[in-house]
């Protein structure tokens, strides 16, 4: 179960990899009121430092539990944050509005941008810590039963992260697509009868800004136009930030799906290992048995054989006492 749960999550990997077959709308996000508790991160604490003792085990669990909440929680945010810097523009708006638009939406960028890092910064270091606790836990000496709990708990840490990871990357994703969605309008306002290849190239190249500043120079919108300029350059910036984003989740989403087939080996390992001591017992068992009953038949041959050389010296005493009482008798006559 574990296997086949861990190859429908690869599967739905592919589905980051390739921005160009996704539809460019999503589900409406809500706004809520945003606050920077949920952007703290937890501490950064290793366990290189701490034996690993059944207590401490305990309360790394526990810390890494709460440290998987709150990057589910910073990933909440962030999609808040992002439906923020969506809305924030998305009405038909004079220069001067649009100009203090483009305000607000900077700082909800640098926000979002700041949670973004803060995330991925805090996902790294869950991973570098379930791999921290794994590797003692292997190299450990502990009774089997143990052994098996503490990698089972870890097994489960490392599927929750995985989930969250994958939460994070359709957050991103979601937002890819908007914002591409978004750049495709900004440039309709410059050009009107743009074509779909120029929408990709606006949207995919690097010289988006030199092609848009081109169509910029041809429209008679120049207000609304010079705003949506401004906007499409931001908006480009972040899709950069996402395709780093994601390919830094897709990495981390690998080594830890790797980390859950390589501890699936290991329990493996341990328990064909116990079955294997066990019919080793079982068979020594056997030849215990077998020995045991040899060495009791031996015994029973030995008495046997013990009765029978006395019943012949008693046998033969009464021939010798016989003949001795017979040729007594002949002399006497």
């Amino acid at each position: 179960m574990a296997r086949d749960r861990l190859a429908a999550m690869r599967a739905n990997q592919k589905t980051f990899q390739d921005p160009q077959n996704q539809p460019h709308s999503g589900p409406t996000l809500s706004v809520q009121p945003q606050g920077n508790s949920q952007l703290e991160a937890g501490p950064l604490t290793t366990t290189d430092e701490k034996s690993l003792d059944i207590d401490n085990f305990m309360e790394q669990v526990s810390d890494l539990n709460s440290l998987i909440k709150t990057i589910n929680d910073n990933i909440s945010q962030l999609r808040n944050l992002q439906q923020q810097s969506l809305t924030e523009l998305d009405s038909d708006s004079s220069p001067s509005t649009a100009q203090n638009d483009q305000i607000l939406s900077t700082s909800t960028t640098q926000r979002m941008t700041e949670a973004s890092r803060e995330t991925s910064s805090m996902i790294r270091n869950c991973k570098n810590r379930i791999e921290s606790i794994q590797s003692m836990i292997q190299a450990s000496s502990r009774p089997r039963n143990q052994f098996n709990v503490h990698l089972t708990q870890i097994g489960a840490l490392k599927k929750r992260l995985m989930d969250s990871i994958s939460k994070y990357q359709s957050v991103e994703q979601e937002f890819r697509q908007k914002s591409q969605a978004r750049i495709e309008r900004q440039y309709r306002i410059v050009n009107p009868n743009a074509t779909q290849e120029e929408i990709r190239q606006v949207i995919g190249s690097d010289q988006s800004a030199q092609i848009f500043s081109q169509a910029l120079m041809t429209s008679n919108r120049y207000g609304d136009a010079r705003a949506a300029f401004n906007e499409v350059k931001e908006r480009h910036q972040q899709l950069k930030r996402i395709e780093t984003t994601l390919t830094e989740l897709m990495e981390m989403f690998n080594d830890l799906a790797t980390m859950v087939e390589e501890q699936d080996q290991v329990i493996k390992d341990v328990e064909n290992g116990a079955v294997e001591v066990e019919k080793d017992m079982e068979q020594a068992g056997q030849h215990i048995t077998k020995a045991r009953d040899s060495a009791a038949a031996a015994r029973k041959k030995r008495w046997i054989c013990f009765f029978i050389i006395l019943l012949l010296l008693a046998i033969a005493g009464a021939i010798v006492a016989i003949v001795i009482v017979t040729n007594n008798n002949k002399r006497q006559q």
